[in-house]
């Protein structure tokens, strides 16, 4: 081994490792900081987070789908497009 690269294993023997942070390492290189909670939803989670926002979406839109002839109100699982018209206030 060269006298060189001894002095400079020696050298470094002394030197304390360095603490990995935001000022010494590229940010997308670090661990994150905080448990990451991400991984399989179940079912009621998912319904127990979108129920709540589509009551609010369906309070809040007051516009809605009529029978023109008969101001009836068209709902989803009625196929009858022929007569309909969107009521606004």
């Amino acid at each position: 081994m060269e006298i060189s690269k001894l002095v400079y294993l020696l050298l470094l023997r002394g030197v304390p490792p360095v603490k990995v942070n935001d000022s010494n390492t590229a940010l997308h290189l670090l661990p994150p900081e905080y448990k990451v909670p991400y991984g399989p939803q179940k079912t009621e989670d998912i319904t127990s987070v979108l129920n709540p926002l589509f009551t609010f979406l369906d309070a809040a839109t007051p516009a809605k789908l009529i029978d023109n002839q008969s101001k009836a109100e068209i709902k989803r699982q009625q196929q009858q497009f022929l007569r309909t018209v969107l009521l606004t206030p």
